[in-house]
């Protein structure tokens, strides 16, 4: 996984692969570059920065989305396949996850930077309503924790660290770093569908 990549911009990958000591009589080894550009994306609204522990990334069971509108929210997607977190990611790349009505509704779409620089985007899939806070902010997550973006994951695939810790937020995860608390929340229009 390639990170630190930032929206809007160009950038070249090379490949180039290294042969075993073994295979260096019968194999040519070739090196491949690629060039492609990251997603810019609509900004339609901004929210305010929260201040405080907001790395607080915990979860909720796909399985729990029976009803609608979350059940067709979730409808197509699949565990990322990518950085071993479990957690269900639909068909523009972005993570699946339960916000609160401050910030918007079902298939609502966000841009996330967290402080360290990582930027993921994901979808509302589920609603926390009011919330903790009562203004549909954040749940409140251990001492002083700030839980706004919720992943949603798949049943069979959570792992361990983060059924024993409750949050994706104390991991780097194959290069998804979210050990960092929430600089900013965005939300965005849609743009163009990716294959994984």
């Amino acid at each position: 996984m390639l990170t630190g990549l930032r929206e809007g911009n160009e950038y070249s990958v090379t490949v180039k692969p290294v042969l075993k000591d073994d295979e260096k009589d019968g194999y040519t080894a070739k090196s491949a570059t690629a060039e492609s550009k990251t997603e810019t994306v609509e900004v339609i609204q901004e929210y305010p920065f929260e201040d405080g522990w907001t790395g607080a990334f915990a979860g909720e069971r796909a399985s729990g989305l029976r009803a609608m509108p979350a059940s067709g929210a979730i409808a197509g997607s699949i565990v990322d396949p990518i950085t071993d977190t479990g957690i269900r990611r639909d068909e523009y790349g972005d993570y699946c996850a339960a916000l609160g009505l401050f910030y918007g509704l079902d298939n609502d779409r966000y841009l996330v930077t967290l402080q360290n620089g990582t930027q993921f985007t994901v979808k509302q899939c589920d609603s926390k309503g009011w919330a903790d806070d009562g203004e549909g902010k954040y749940h409140n997550f251990g001492n002083g924790g700030k839980c706004i973006v919720e992943f949603i994951y798949d049943d069979y695939t959570l792992p361990s660290c983060v059924a024993y810790s409750g949050s994706w937020g104390y991991y780097n995860w194959n290069g998804l770093d979210l050990g960092a608390n929430i600089e900013s929340i965005k939300k965005i229009n849609y743009g163009e569908k990716i294959e994984y």
